[in-house]
């Protein structure tokens, strides 16, 4: 029986490699380290990369997000400036047809506002003019139209009463 041949001994060997660099080094290889020393840097790599892609779709999500809110934001900017038009001339024809010294008469250098024009008597929320001057009916309504106003139209003896309390 050779030596080689009996379980007993046990037979180690160093396998030498000579780099191609540099002549005479020798590099020895372990058993159960990687053959390739650069699997690690590929490993990460790949790792990067599937974040970065995950971060651009995220990216193109959010983006036709912002661009969807940004399209109704636009939508909505240009209802409110015709709204804002609209209101803007409806002001204009108020303050055209409102006589703010009709309802604000200038005093002692200030405005004074009341809820009726001056002469008039306020009762209930509303505001009454009595006239001194014998018209017609048509010629009397002529004249409260021109002034915003209508006829009184008296329902009850409640209003004829509370009519003549305010004419004195």
């Amino acid at each position: 029986m050779s030596e080689l041949d009996s379980p007993d001994q046990h037979v180690y060997s160093t396998v030498g490699q000579t780099s191609h660099n540099s002549p005479g080094a020798q590099n020895t290889e372990k058993s159960g380290q990687s053959s390739h020393p650069n699997r690690l840097a590929a490993v990460c790599l790949g790792l990067l990369y599937t974040l970065l892609l995950t971060a651009a779709a995220v990216r193109c999500v959010l983006y036709m997000s912002v661009s969807q809110n940004y399209s109704l934001l636009e939508r909505d900017l240009e209802e409110l400036r015709a709204n804002n038009s609209t209101m803007n001339k409806d002001k204009d024809l108020l303050q055209r047809d409102y006589n703010s010294d009709q309802y604000c008469p200038l005093r002692s250098q200030k405005r004074v506002c009341r809820p009726c024009p001056e002469g008039w008597k306020q009762r209930n929320s509303k505001c009454y003019y009595f006239s001194t001057e014998e018209k017609s009916w048509q010629g009397s309504r002529s004249e409260c139209l021109k002034q915003g106003a209508d006829l009184v139209i008296i329902e009850s003896e409640g209003e004829q009463i509370l009519d003549e309390g305010m004419a004195s």
